[in-house]
């Protein structure tokens, strides 16, 4: 993209790359996500650790909330 920018390319060119790029991370996030909530999550939940538990909850409201 940076390159593009700096060669002057087609605009509705690098806002398609941008689209992508952007696409592409929140396909991520989701993975990241769900294999949080599936690992550290979950084992946190397990382990019967409240205070650890609500600290979980604290970050995932937390992570919610910037959204």
């Amino acid at each position: 993209i940076k390159r593009m920018i700096s060669e002057r390319e087609y605009c509705p060119k690098i806002i398609t790359q941008i689209q992508a790029v952007r696409a592409a991370l929140k396909s991520l996030e989701s993975v990241v996500l769900e294999k949080h909530l599936a690992m550290c999550v979950k084992d946190t939940l397990n382990s019967r650790d409240h205070k650890e538990a609500d600290k979980k909850m604290s970050e995932l409201m937390e992570l919610f909330r910037r959204n």
